[in-house]
Order: structure tokens, then C-alpha cells, then sequence
């Protein structure tokens, strides 16, 4: 005690900063003072010591503040001091300790069936460093969070896998993302409680899981869980390995059964294509049965052109229609392009299908005058290579099954395409010619086109034609720009029930816009006006000519047009071609009515 009286004395120097001084004879008492301050000192109180003391409720030792001074006697200065602060103990320390132990895997899985696989040892406890004669409220731990990653082969479809509490029937589904959240449903937890529980994964669907090697990782990503009788939200803290040991799938062949193959097609229907263009020529399902299969390569072939294919398709690419990822890109040599697959396509069995597209991208330069640009493609038993993962052996062609019924393209340098317009609301009868039919040409490409021959299809209905017969003179063929008409010059022919226009010169068509043109038909009434109509289209041709202009006529098709392939390109340059696979070609028949009928 007398040293402690000492130092009072002399003066005491804290690391705050702050130095204060009392007499001897205070000091007998201040130990006093001290303990009753700490325990009683009232807020906003004041004092009239010449230092105030204020109470850290952190470091729980003084923090001393030099009070502030009046007057000109040092010996009679005071201070006032307000404290505006409760003393407060220090929060008790509260949460939910996560302690995760990855299960080491002590083989690779050799069975492809719904066992679990145990991938953590997940444990809990309730920490609270609050007094024990406080009351504490329990925690419920509700939702745990994983994520896999790292998938491949077998695990691939991440929707097939589930994740369990051992013991418990209830399994929990992965999204396509690979997440998934277990539900505890409140699992309770007083303080100082402990939970423990065993993570494992497992396959949904083994019938229809590939039997295929594979591997996977789980990540453990956060819990959640709220105080019982305030439903806050409670922290949990994660300690140990959050990420799962790897679980190799390496499964035993399966040998029973007799492996079958099956390959079809969904019909694209043949069409024109432009030069550069790229486009999807062949779309084929393969199935697999009794095993898995791993596709090694496909070889697809042309069948019509003769090898003429190799020099007006620059590639052809193999392309996974569920994803849309290409797997593979070929070129056409002698009419055959080879697919090499790596890694090799797995095709699992019991219905599950994988469907590729084959889209060809077409040469700049077409020279539709010179060779044959048409091309059908198809695939044969034999040209596909094709293993089974059960059997470990190549797929005979006996047991691979294909229907593959695909159609004729024809490759062009331009392209021209036909539809109809806006037709007229009526036209009169007995004053000449007047418009019955609107329609559009336009070119596709990098250059125009042209027009060498139109063929319609016209039918009355109520009426005859001018004169009573049929003849060239009823019709005109007009371009339409704006309100503005302008006839063609050319020669109108009658065939039968079609009506042919071979315009003087070649009329040439856009690629920038489409261009308008209309027919005019001249009518007279016959009997009763109830009724009165007139019925067109244009006609296509069904099969694929390429000539001279003048050779094509000669032929009787019904539309000729140039895709300006020819070097150079004249009414005598072989690029002349059919109504073949024209866009749009034949329209379909438009009525329209006579005024007020």
C-alpha cells in the first residue's frame, strides 16, 4: 500500500497519454473510489474532479480526457465533465460452427447403380460465449448449399445426379448449373449442441445413365440458419475442406445384349443456295441400344453430283444441335467428307438420342454454267465407325440400322425469289385491260439477276376473256413504281391454261430491293355479274435446266432466269436456268373480284 501511495503520489503516466496527480492522502482512499466508480457512476452526471475518468467498455481499463481550464488562479481550477454513454459489457460471441471433412475415395466407382457415394462429413455446433444464466434461444439449421464442377463423361447430365443425407429417404435434384439446396426443415440446435451429417451423391436414373468413365467434384458453399424465436438470420462459419475428394466413375463393361445402332433424319427440305452462303443440308438422330456407343467417325457422301460437290462446297461442319457447338468441320474429296471425332461421341443407351447437323458453307465463286451444282447428301451403314463401350468392339454393319431420306440442293451464284404483293380491291370489266394480280422478284447474292420468262396460271370465273377466247392481246405485263406503271416490252404466249411472257430484252432484277410488277387482264361479262372473279399464280418448273435462254423457250418451261454466273453474261451465255427450286415458286392462287361484287 505505501507504494502504491507513492506512485499516486509522484504521478501516473497511462499510453494514453494523459497524466494525473493526487496527494498522499487522497490516495488512501481512491482504491475505494475507483471500484465504486466502475460498478455505480451515473451518466450525465457531474463532477467536480479536476480529471474526468470515462470507462472503455473494450479494453475495460481507463481512457482519461485532461479537462479544460478557467480562470486565472491554476490553483482553484475545476471541470465539468458529461458523460453521455451507459457502460456496456462486451456481445457475446454467437454462431454456428461448420466443420467440413471430405471423405477420401478409396476406389473408383465400378457399378453404374443408385448406391451412394459418400463425399463429406458435415459438423455442427452452436456457439454462444454469452453468461450461462442468460437465456439463449435455440438455432435452426435450414438449408445447406453445394455446386458440382468439374464434370465429365458419365456425370454430364447433371439433372441424373442427387444428393442425400445418409439415412435419410428424402434426395435433393442438381439444376442444370450444377446446384443444388438441401432442406434440413429446421434442424434444431441449443446451445453447446452438436450435429453431424454424412453427405453422399448418387445417380437417379442408372437404366439410363451411360455407362461410361467419368468424374466429378462437389463444392460445399455456405448454410443457412436463423435464431428460433426471432426468425433472424443466424451466422455460420465454415472451417475445414469445402471441396469434395474427385469421384471417378470408371464402370464395368457391360457384355449382354446384342449392341444395335440406329441412325434417321429429320427432312430439311431441298432449296436454292447462293454462293458464300452457309447453310444446314442434313440434320441425322443416332440411338443407341442394349450398350453405350462412342462414335469414332462419319463419313458423309454426295450421291448426284459426281464429285462435283469438292469444288463449289468449302466445308462442311459436323454440328451438335442440342448445344449448337461444332464437333467437328470436313472437306468434300472425290464427293466424300470424313468427320474425326475427339474426343469420341458418346451416345448412351436406353433412348437417349444425340442429333447432328451437317451445314455446308458454299465457294464465293459458282460456275453453275460449267458443272453440276446439285448435291444430295447421305450417310451409310458402313461409313460410320462405331463402338461399343460394353463389348469394347466396333458395331457391325448388320447392327447398325439408318433411314436417311434427305432431298436434292441446287447451288447458284445469285439468287431469285418470287411472292405475291398486295393485290388490287377489284377490277372493271369491258374497258381493256385492268390489273388482276400483283407480285415480287428479287435477287439474293452479291449480284443482280435476271428474267427471261414468266409463266402464269389464269382462270375466270363469271366472265370470258375479251372478244370471247383466250388470246395474247388480253394481257400486259407492267413494273409498278409507286402509282406509276410501265408496261414491258415483250411477246405473250398461251399454252394451254398458262399464259407465257418472254420479255424483248432480259429484265433485270435487284439484289437491293425487291422490284413490283402486276399482270392486266382484259374481261367481258357473261350472264349474271354475281360472282365475277379472276384467279392467277405463277408457275415453277419441276426439274433443273441450265442452257441459253433461247434453248430454255424451246423446252416449254415455264420460268427462266439467270444467276449472272456466266463470264460474260448474254442472252447466249450458258447461265440461264429453269424454275427449279425457285423461292416461292408456284405461289399460291390469289382471287380478286370484280368491283362491287
Amino acid at each position: 500500500m505505501k507504494k502504491m501511495n507513492f506512485w499516486l503520489a509522484t504521478g501516473l503516466t497511462f499510453f494514453f497519454g494523459a497524466t494525473f496527480f493526487i496527494s498522499t492522502a487522497d490516495a488512501a482512499w481512491y482504491p475505494t473510489y475507483w471500484k465504486t466508480w466502475i460498478q455505480s457512476y451515473n451518466v450525465n452526471e457531474e463532477s467536480d474532479l479536476a480529471d474526468a475518468v470515462e470507462y472503455n467498455k473494450n479494453y475495460r481499463s481507463p481512457r482519461y480526457y485532461r479537462s479544460s481550464r478557467s480562470g486565472n488562479d491554476a490553483g482553484a481550477q475545476t471541470s465539468t465533465v458529461k458523460r453521455t454513454k451507459t457502460l456496456q459489457a462486451a456481445a457475446p460471441e454467437k454462431y454456428i460452427r461448420a466443420t467440413v471433412t471430405p471423405v477420401r475415395a478409396s476406389s473408383s466407382v465400378w457399378e453404374i447403380d443408385s448406391t451412394p457415394v459418400r463425399i463429406f462429413t458435415l459438423g455442427f455446433s452452436h456457439h454462444n460465449s454469452a453468461k450461462s444464466t442468460e437465456f439463449i434461444p435455440a438455432v435452426l439449421l435450414n438449408k445447406l448449399d453445394f455446386q458440382i464442377f468439374g464434370n465429365t463423361g458419365i456425370s454430364a447430365d447433371l439433372e441424373n445426379l442427387r444428393l442425400v443425407v445418409e439415412g435419410n429417404d428424402e434426395e435433393f435434384s442438381f439444376d442444370s448449373n450444377g446446384k443444388v439446396t438441401l432442406n434440413l426443415h429446421g434442424a434444431r440446435m441449443a446451445r453447446g449442441e452438436t450435429l453431424s451429417l454424412p453427405i453422399a451423391i448418387k445417380i437417379f436414373d442408372p437404366e439410363n445413365t451411360p455407362n461410361i468413365p467419368g468424374t466429378l467434384r462437389v463444392r460445399f458453399t455456405g448454410a443457412r440458419a436463423a435464431v428460433e424465436t426471432e426468425n433472424k438470420d443466424f451466422p455460420v462459419q465454415i472451417v475445414g475442406t469445402p471441396i469434395s475428394d474427385q469421384i471417378v466413375f470408371d464402370p464395368t463393361p457391360v457384355s449382354t445384349g446384342t449392341s444395335v445402332f440406329s441412325g434417321g433424319n429429320t427432312k430439311i427440305y431441298g432449296k436454292m443456295l447462293a454462293a458464300g452462303q452457309s447453310a444446314m443440308v442434313l440434320s441425322t438422330t443416332f440411338s443407341a441400344y442394349y450398350d453405350d456407343m462412342l462414335i469414332r467417325e462419319i463419313t458423309v457422301s454426295d450421291t448426284i453430283s459426281n464429285g462435283a460437290v469438292d469444288s463449289f462446297v468449302d466445308k462442311i461442319s459436323a454440328i451438335d444441335l442440342r448445344t449448337g457447338k461444332t464437333l467437328a468441320t470436313s472437306r468434300f474429296v472425290n464427293g466424300r467428307a470424313r468427320f474425326n471425332f475427339s474426343p469420341r461421341l458418346a451416345v448412351a443407351r436406353g433412348g437417349s438420342q444425340l442429333p447432328i447437323g451437317f451445314q455446308v458453307t458454299l465457294d464465293e465463286k459458282i460456275r453453275s454454267s460449267v458443272v453440276n451444282t446439285q448435291f444430295r447428301l447421305t450417310i451409310e451403314s458402313q461409313d460410320l465407325k462405331v463402338q461399343g463401350v460394353g463389348s469394347g468392339k466396333e458395331v457391325p454393319d448388320a447392327n447398325k440400322n439408318f433411314a436417311i431420306d434427305n432431298e436434292t440442293f441446287t447451288v447458284v451464284k445469285n439468287v431469285i425469289t418470287a411472292s405475291v404483293a398486295d393485290q388490287p380491291d377489284g377490277f372493271a370489266v369491258g374497258v381493256g385491260p385492268e390489273t388482276a394480280f400483283r407480285f415480287f422478284l428479287s435477287g439474293e447474292g452479291r449480284n443482280d439477276v435476271s428474267l427471261g420468262r414468266i409463266s402464269f396460271g389464269v382462270f375466270l370465273s363469271g366472265l370470258d376473256f375479251a372478244g370471247g377466247t383466250i388470246s395474247p392481246d388480253d394481257f400486259e405485263l407492267v413494273r409498278i413504281v409507286g402509282t406509276q406503271q410501265y408496261r414491258e416490252s415483250g411477246d405473250f404466249s398461251i399454252s394451254g391454261t398458262r399464259v407465257i411472257f418472254d420479255p424483248t430484252k432480259e429484265i433485270l432484277i435487284s439484289k437491293d430491293s425487291p422490284t413490283k410488277f402486276g399482270l392486266r387482264v382484259a374481261t367481258e361479262s357473261v350472264g349474271n355479274s354475281n360472282g365475277d372473279a379472276i384467279s392467277v399464280n405463277i408457275l415453277g418448273d419441276s426439274t433443273r435446266n441450265v442452257d441459253t435462254l433461247a434453248a430454255l423457250r424451246s423446252t416449254e418451261k415455264n420460268f427462266i432466269w439467270s444467276d449472272f454466273s456466266g463470264i460474260p453474261h448474254s442472252t447466249n451465255s450458258g447461265d440461264w436456268l429453269s424454275g427449279f427450286q425457285v423461292s416461292g415458286l408456284p405461289t399460291n392462287t390469289t382471287v380478286v373480284r370484280r368491283f362491287g361484287k
